[in-house]
């Protein structure tokens, strides 16, 4: 009898390649201060991809901290050279600002007064205290006439309260 042999195909790998970063060339990218923008674009990979492995990948995060760390140090000495052989230092005030987060002191002092609004809330009022606002109101209500043309002037005060004025 014939056998019949199972032919096995080779399993494919699941997923995308794993992307493998020189460490070196990172490091280096980041010491020009290139944003991961730019580093993605250099490495060909999503941008999504280097931030996934900035933040997963501890040696990544090193390379990038670590370039980006000596590139600041190296702009510092720049711009203590400039200053020390021009006498120009609008250049290194410039970069400074753009790259190191240097900042012109400025002092910006405002005042707030703030009013304090209270609501009242009639739910609370009792039945009888409802009538006695009622009263007083009574007197203190003008006609439209008296006061002011364009407003008008609410007749029932309180529903409740007037309800309970007529079963008295």
């Amino acid at each position: 009898m014939n056998e019949i042999k199972k032919i096995v195909a080779p399993k494919k790998p699941k997923g995308r390649p794993k992307i493998e970063l020189n460490l070196v060339e990172l490091e280096r990218l980041s010491t020009l201060n290139c944003t991961m923008e730019e580093i993605a674009l250099f490495f060909d990979v999503p941008l999504r991809t280097l931030e996934h492995k900035y933040t997963h990948e501890p040696e990544v995060r090193k390379a990038i901290d670590k370039g980006r760390a000596s590139g600041k140090l190296s702009l510092r000495r720049k711009q203590i050279q400039i200053m020390d052989e021009s006498n120009n230092a609008t250049m290194a005030i410039w970069l400074g600002k753009q790259i190191l987060g240097q900042t012109d002191k400025q002092e910006i002092t405002q005042e707030i007064n703030v009013e304090e609004r209270k609501v009242l809330d009639l739910s609370k009022l009792t039945d009888d205290d409802l009538n006695t606002i009622e009263r007083a109101l009574k007197y203190a209500v003008v006609e439209p006439s008296e006061s002011r043309e364009d407003e008008t002037l609410p007749k029932v005060v309180h529903k409740r309260s007037m309800a309970n004025n007529r079963a008295k």
